[in-house]
C-alpha cells in the first residue's frame, strides 16, 4: 500500500475547492482526494500496461494438476473461460472477465482461494 499526504497548502486549498464544486461528492475531502488518486493510478496501470500479461505467462501461474483439471472440465462455463483465453493475445489481471474467471474457479473447487491470489498477483517492476 502507498499512502499520499498533501502537504502543499496550495494542493490541498485545491482539493477543497474541487470537492465542495463536485455534486454528488463524497462525504469528506479525503474520500474525494483518494478518489481522484486512484483514477491517477489507473491512468497509470493503463499507460504502463502492468495488469497486462501475455496469455502463455498467465497460464504458467496456475499449477501444472489445476490446469489439467481445468482443461478436463465438462463444466460449460470452465469451457468457455478457456475459450476466452483462446481468443486473446493478453490477459488483464483486474479485469473484471479475469477476476470473474478466476473467482468461478475458485467457486467450482478447481483452484483455491491461496491459488487464485497468486494467479491475479501484480509483479511490482524494480528498479534497474
Amino acid at each position: 500500500m502507498i499512502t499520499v499526504t498533501l502537504t502543499n497548502p496550495r494542493h490541498i486549498a485545491a482539493a477543497h475547492a474541487a470537492w465542495l464544486a463536485t455534486p454528488n461528492r463524497p462525504e469528506t475531502v479525503g474520500e474525494y482526494a483518494q478518489d481522484a488518486i486512484e483514477r491517477v493510478a489507473d491512468s497509470w496501470a493503463e499507460s504502463t500496461g502492468v495488469d497486462r500479461i501475455p496469455v502463455s505467462a498467465f497460464v504458467r501461474r496456475f499449477p501444472g494438476p489445476v490446469m489439467d483439471a481445468i482443461n478436463a472440465s465438462s463444466n460449460p462455463t470452465v469451457a468457455a473461460i478457456l475459450a476466452q483465453l483462446d481468443a486473446v493475445q493478453t490477459v488483464r489481471l483486474g479485469h473484471p472477465t479475469t477476476t470473474q474467471g478466476v473467482g468461478y474457479l475458485v467457486s467450482v473447487g478447481l483452484l483455491t482461494q491461496a491459488q487464485a491470489d497468486v494467479v491475479l498477483h501484480y509483479d511490482v517492476p524494480q528498479a534497474p
